[in-house]
């Protein structure tokens, strides 16, 4: 029999290798809805993150604006130019355009060759300050007024004087240089007390006196080294220039801010001082003076508004600019006694000065304080100094300024002088 292969019964089983593989690869079916929201979770998360900051950013905007709330108001006063021209009166104290007098004095000194020999007689010289404690009128003493110390020696003065009035704080008082009566060493003295002879037997007597200012020195009699007269002069002119130009730059320090001047009301007046001797050398001395007349800055444009402007609606103004200004003292009658002397006098005030007009920074924020932004034209044109103003509120929905007007700050800008009327 022919060999075969056998084929074993099937019996209904199936081998291994006849399953098909695709029933093994099923999986069950997946849930859609639940895999979307769960791929969506992050982004949805991170969105929420960012408006939460957004609205605490926001929220402290808000808070911050009514943390920082306030007002700025910049304001530019009104100036105005104006020529003037004319003659007015001024007196030391009261009146209508009143002046106070600063004074400075300064000393130079240079040294020489002597160039010779020669007998001099020199009186030896000081300051003094002189009292007035009688009354509160003024009091002119004459050239040669004699001041006498306890001891008896007697000083002059070489010009003549006005020892302004006593008032509420104390006497009045005035400095002045005196010179002794004779000649010689004897006369340089120490600081000491003075009494005035020509009041003797008299109420006055009491009231007037003078203490030193300096001691006295430079008296002298006797042969000493010289040098020639012309010589001498050459330098004296020399320290007179220095001390003048030394002198008018040192009294603009001294001017108060409130205060001005000009170059035709500061007196510069030399006194030639007693020679000295150095080793072998002289000295030339030579003191310089500066008196300078000061005039309030408010009342003094106060004047000349009232004089070029007319009526300034009862405003407060200023100087500005008042380099082309010029104040002038006329001749006085009594030509022996100083300008700066004087308790009235006339100046003549030519030539054109810039006016700027007082703003009240308080006043105007007091006055904005919880009204409308709308009203601030309204309320700012009660300001006549004002010219321009720029407002800013915060923040900047508001609109009104705040209650409190320390929360307003005003300003006050430099006016632009080329745009001025």
């Amino acid at each position: 029999m022919a060999s075969s292969d056998i084929v074993p019964p099937n019996n209904g089983r199936r081998s291994i290798r006849n399953i098909s593989t695709t029933r093994a690869k099923r999986r069950a079916p997946r849930d859609t809805a639940t895999d979307v929201f769960t791929e969506d979770r992050p982004r949805r998360f991170r969105v929420g993150i960012w408006l939460l900051v957004l609205l605490i950013l926001i929220g402290l905007g808000f808070a911050a604006s009514f943390l920082f709330t306030g007002a700025t108001v910049s304001i530019i006063p009104k100036t105005r130019a104006v020529n003037v021209e004319g003659i007015f009166t001024v007196t030391r104290e009261g009146g209508v355009l009143p002046f106070e007098v600063v004074t400075l004095e300064r000393e130079a000194r240079e040294s020489a060759t002597p160039q010779g020999e020669e007998a001099v007689s020199e009186h030896a010289t000081g300051e003094i300050i002189v009292y007035n404690n009688f009354d509160e009128n003024t009091q002119r003493l004459i050239t040669n007024t004699r001041f006498e110390t306890p001891e008896g020696k007697i000083y002059r003065i070489r010009k003549p004087i006005v020892v302004p009035g006593k008032t509420s704080t104390g006497p009045g008082s005035i400095v002045a240089t005196v010179y002794a009566d004779e000649p010689g060493e004897e006369y340089n003295i120490g600081v000491t007390d003075f009494t005035i002879p020509g009041f003797e037997g008299t109420p006055r007597f009491e009231g007037f006196y003078a203490k030193s200012k300096t001691a006295m020195t430079g008296g002298f009699e006797g042969v000493r080294k010289v040098l020639p007269e012309n010589e001498k002069e050459v330098i004296r002119a020399r320290l007179q220039s220095s001390l003048e130009n030394d002198l008018r730059t040192a009294v603009l320090g001294q001017i108060p801010e409130t205060f001005v001047s000009s170059p035709n009301v500061q007196f510069v007046t030399f006194e030639s001082l007693p020679q000295e001797s150095e080793d072998t050398l002289v000295v030339i001395r030579e003191k310089g003076t500066i008196h300078a007349l000061l005039f309030d800055s408010t009342t003094l444009a106060t004047f000349i508004a009232q004089n070029t402007l007319g009526d300034i609606e009862n405003s407060s103004v200023d100087i500005y600019d008042m380099k082309n200004l010029s104040i002038t003292p006329v001749a006085p009658e009594d030509p022996a006694i100083s300008i700066w002397e004087q308790d009235e006098f006339e100046i003549t005030v030519s030539g054109s000065v810039t006016l700027i007009w007082d703003v009240d920074a308080s006043l105007v924020a007091e006055n904005l304080a919880g009204s409308s932004k709308e009203a601030t034209d309204m309320i700012l044109s009660a300001f006549p100094g004002i010219d321009t103003a720029h407002v800013s509120i915060r923040p900047f929905w508001k609109s009104t300024y705040p209650e409190d007007s320390a929360e307003i700050a005003v300003t006050l800008q430099e006016p632009a002088l080329g745009l001025t009327q």
